[in-house]
Parts: C-alpha cells; sequence; structure tokens
C-alpha cells in the first residue's frame, strides 16, 4: 500500500543512467594522479568522495565522471552475490564500467533517493543474474522497472536531512577510529622495539633475540578420517580463519578424536593458505587444525598480553618469512627465528597495559559505529516506508 500522499513510481521515472569506463591500464600517463577512478572496492561508505586508484589530469579527460549529487551503484561483479553497494557522491569522481551513475530527476532529492535505493537493495538482490562465469549481473532494464514510492519533494529533503545526520555522526567516529588505529601503529612501534622506554624502566638492558626466547609454538595438526561433526560432540576444533571472530575464535568443527590443543591465552596464527599471518587470541581450548600455529608465553618469562600485542606487530614480518607463491605457509623453524625485541618481565607487563588501553579505546569507535549503523537502519526502515511520518515544517 502506497503512504498516504505518496506516489507509486519507478526508478526509471525517477533516474537516468550513465554508464562508466577504465581508461587504458597500458597508459601509466592516464594514472596516478589526483582524480579519484571509483570501482567496487570504494563503495563501502555511503558518502563518496576519493578512491583508492586515481587518474591523472590527462586519464580523467577521457574517463566516465560522476558529479555531486549522483548515486553510484555497483551493478556487475561478484559482490552481487552477496550485496548491492550503493553510494552517494559528494565531489567530482571518475567511476568504471561495473558501475552505474543514477541521475535524479527535478523532482527527486537525490541523496533521498540513494536512501531510498540502500533500503531497496533485498529486493534488488532479487533481481542479481549470474553471468556464464559466474559473475552476478543487475540489469538495467529491470532496475529501471523496480516499484518505488516517493513522498512530496518537501518530506523527500527532510527524510534525507535526518538520515544524513547518522551518516555525519558515523563519518566523525570512522575518523576517530582511524586517528585511533594510527596511535596505536605508532605507540607499537617505539614501545615494542624499545624506542621508546618508561622512565622506571629506562635502564634496563633489553634483548634480541628469536621468538623461541619468549613462546612455544605448536603447531596444529588435523585429525584423520571422519571424525568432524557439527552436534557439538566431541572436542571443539579450529581449523582456519573463517572462525576467527573480532579477537576470539568460534568453532563451527567438532572432532571426536584428540589432536593437537591450544590453551586459553594462546595466540593463534593461520600458518597456511591466503589467510597466512592473521592472528586472533584464544579464549578458551580448542583443538587446533594444521593451518594453525598456537604461540604460548613461557611462564615466569613472558607477559601473556605483551606477547599478544608483539605477535600482532609481527603480520609482515611473518608473511616475508613464509614459502610459496600461490600456497605460502610459513614452518615452526621460521617462526621460531623471527627476531624480537625482549625486555624484562615488568617492563612487558607496563607496555602490554598500554597497548591493551589503546585496543579499549579501539574498540570502543567499532562499537560506537556498529551502534549508529544499527540506528540509521531501523531508521530508514520506518522513515522510507512511510510507517513513521516527518513534520516537514519542523
Amino acid at each position: 500500500m502506497v503512504p498516504n500522499g505518496w506516489e507509486a513510481s519507478s526508478l526509471g521515472e525517477c533516474a537516468t543512467f550513465r554508464s562508466g569506463g577504465t581508461p587504458s591500464k597500458q597508459r601509466p600517463e592516464f594514472w596516478g594522479g589526483d582524480v579519484p577512478w571509483v570501482s567496487a572496492k570504494d563503495l563501502k561508505t555511503h558518502l563518496i568522495c576519493t578512491a583508492i586508484d586515481r587518474l591523472t589530469e590527462v586519464g580523467a579527460r577521457g574517463a566516465k565522471m560522476a558529479q555531486p549529487d549522483h548515486i553510484l551503484m555497483l551493478v556487475r561483479g561478484m559482490t552481487l552475490l552477496k550485496d548491492v553497494p550503493i553510494g552517494f557522491v559528494t565531489k567530482p569522481v571518475a567511476f568504471n564500467q561495473d558501475l552505474k551513475a543514477l541521475v535524479a530527476n527535478e523532482n527527486v532529492n537525490p541523496l533521498f533517493l540513494s536512501y531510498l535505493l540502500v533500503e531497496k537493495k533485498r529486493v534488488m538482490m532479487g533481481l542479481v543474474n549470474t553471468a556464464n562465469h559466474g559473475t552476478g549481473r543487475l540489469d538495467t532494464n529491470l532496475l529501471k522497472a523496480l516499484p518505488i514510492d516517493i513522498p512530496p519533494l518537501p518530506e523527500q529533503r527532510k527524510i534525507a536531512d535526518i538520515l544524513s545526520t547518522w551518516d555525519r555522526a558515523i563519518e566523525t567516529s570512522e575518523a576517530l577510529l582511524a586517528t585511533a588505529r594510527t596511535q596505536k601503529r605508532a605507540l607499537m612501534q617505539s614501545l615494542l622495539t624499545g624506542k621508546r622506554r618508561f622512565p622506571e624502566f629506562e635502564e634496563q638492558e633489553w634483548k634480541i633475540g628469536g621468538l623461541d626466547l619468549l613462546a612455544e609454538i605448536h603447531m596444529g595438526q588435523s585429525p584423520a578420517g571422519s571424525t568432524y561433526n557439527s552436534d557439538g560432540i566431541g572436542s571443539p576444533l579450529l581449523n582456519g580463519p573463517t572462525e576467527f571472530t573480532d579477537r576470539h575464535p568460534v568453532a563451527r568443527q567438532w572432532t571426536t578424536k584428540p589432536t593437537k590443543m591450544c590453551k586459553d591465552g594462546d595466540v593463534l596464527v593461520c600458518v597456511r593458505g591466503s589467510s597466512t599471518g592473521r592472528m586472533n587470541v584464544a579464549d578458551g581450548a580448542y583443538c587446533i587444525g594444521r593451518g594453525i600455529a598456537a604461540v604460548r608465553k613461557r611462564n615466569g618469562l613472558t607477559d601473556t598480553v605483551y606477547l599478544q600485542q608483539l605477535l600482532h606487530s609481527l603480520v609482515e614480518l611473518v608473511l616475508s618469512r613464509a614459502a610459496g607463491s600461490t600456497f605460502p605457509n610459513i614452518d615452526k623453524k621460521s617462526l621460531n627465528a623471527l627476531q624480537v625485541h625482549i625486555p624484562t618481565y615488568e617492563a612487558q607487563k607496563r607496555i602490554g597495559l598500554v597497548l591493551a588501553d589503546a585496543d579499549d579505546e579501539i574498540d570502543s569507535y567499532v562499537g560506537d559505529i556498529k551502534n549508529l549503523h544499527a540506528e540509521k537502519k531501523a531508521l530508514m526502515q520506518q522513515l522510507l516506508t512511510g510507517k513513521r511520518r516527518v513534520n516537514v515544517d519542523a
């Protein structure tokens, strides 16, 4: 049912569609400049003003451009099998051929339309076809026929203003999160190498040696035979990074036969495949498969939190030691040989606490962003369906 005062329409009646393109990758003079060139990987936020890839002024002359108030939508790619990314352009950007730029008609507020399309994602997912090579595709004619209900223009503007307040709050929190992460990296680089020391430990001597001086490494081993089940019978089994949730793992398989185990507080490191180097902290005892190594503190010599922070600072070094180009892997000997700085136990504890506090600040911003997204989503469901009306005179 169309809300009172709203008009039943279609996307094609509300906007025109424009195609994108890619300047030749064989022309280096086209790339590496200051003009953002948006592709699917850039549609992770609603407001679009920048991109990972950039064109020069020369490259941009032959590119397809989207202007402020245009809406960018992914219409081709594997991402469409799980999402329909949509972004609202706030600064001029070029865009590639996998995207469409929608230009709202005069009687449609473009920001409102962008939010309405986000609300329609589930419906659009049902329009996605799979091309011959398995890539998702959204047919333009099907998109133009998408039914949408449009309120009067003053109500559109009011709804867009309300929802944009949430976007600005999300942007602010994301900027604070980025700053906190940058500061944490700087702290790690200075504290974990001894370049910056606390006054009470300044005169203490640090050692430099292999990781084996600080920790024991236990390589995982997958059980043989048909020992896996999903019924929660036996011992929880971790086989890879897909079971790493936030800072702690969540087992999705169990085994009825014993295998190698990790302990609460062990740092779990992926040592095989494309996720080599990814890390997590065990929150209990698990069986660990052959793609995981459990790095365990040496009692009396190593502080648990310090070890966790130190290993997270070594991700790039772990990757550099991995063998194999198509299927990287790293063995126990290579992990043990990783060179680390080793302060006294008391200094480790102090450093670990400081870095853990930085993590808490980061987690706080992450939580704020999740809450803002949830609040915005709930509000969109109300405002963009007419279930909740706004006072345009306020």
